[in-house]
């Protein structure tokens, strides 16, 4: 085997080994592992919202524009995606 080689490999096997063994090392480490995970995910999803939140600002800004352009409330809800209504708020 490939432990046998090299010294080092065999010193890290032997220590992975008893870490391994010690049931107290391994219920941290999987807490470590989730803990990892869940950041992962939280940050997944604080991303996700980020992108929403911008392009949402991206319609709103577009919507103003058309108004002052002076597009129809229709138009602009048709082509942004907004309700009526949310177009109406922005005019006043």
């Amino acid at each position: 085997m490939l432990e046998e080689k090299d010294a080092k490999i065999k010193k890290a096997t032997k220590v992975l080994n008893l870490l391994s063994s010690d049931p107290e090392t391994v219920r941290l480490s999987e807490l470590r592992e989730k803990a990892i995970w869940d950041e992962v995910s939280r940050l997944r999803g604080a991303r996700a919202e980020g992108i929403e939140q911008g392009i949402e600002q991206g319609k709103i800004k577009i919507a103003r524009r058309m108004l002052v352009k002076g597009s129809s409330i229709e138009d602009i809800a048709d082509i942004t995606g907004l309700t009526v209504e949310e177009v109406c708020k922005l005019q006043n």
